[in-house]
């Protein structure tokens, strides 16, 4: 990770290249501990990186750019829970690693990996809120008070 900043606050291309071939072979290796490495929250933006200088494009990918100020995280009802909410957005994260960035080159065997990962990420978020009665209670309430012509419910 440092070294990878590093890089980039020099903007050595070469290297960065370098650096992209080597993340995309650590994904490809399909090897859980390696993956739940890389996608845990403190390295998942650095992983994104890594997969932005992608030889094979003219100009650096600005995922991380587009994660951070396009993306929009919208909640229906609050969650209270960190972990939870912590887990969406890595969910999240993992759904643009696999469709977004690295859709032509990975293997079947890889995608089918990541996404089981999303699904038992999916599972367990909602098991975690349809287990919070709190939650439930206000989910219900709000569908309850929209009307279901309104823009909330499309």
């Amino acid at each position: 990770s440092d070294t990878f900043h590093m890089l980039e606050d020099l903007e050595d291309e070469a290297s960065l290249h370098h650096v992209n071939s080597i993340m995309k072979a650590l994904i490809m290796l399909n090897d859980p501990a390696i993956l739940e490495t890389l996608f845990h929250d403190d390295a998942m933006l650095d992983t994104i990186g890594m997969l932005e200088y992608d030889a094979s494009f003219p100009e650096k990918q600005n995922h991380r750019e587009i994660l951070k100020s396009q993306i929009c995280f919208k909640e229906v009802v609050p969650i209270e829970r960190k972990d939870i909410l912590s887990k969406i957005h890595q969910t999240f994260k993992i759904s643009y690693i696999k469709d977004t960035i690295l859709p032509i080159v990975l293997d079947d065997a890889t995608f089918g990996t990541l996404s089981s990962i999303i699904l038992f990420s999916n599972i367990d978020i909602l098991q975690a809120l349809s287990s919070d009665p709190e939650f439930m209670g206000r989910l219900f309430e709000r569908m309850k008070e929209a009307e279901r012509t309104s823009a909330e419910w499309k």
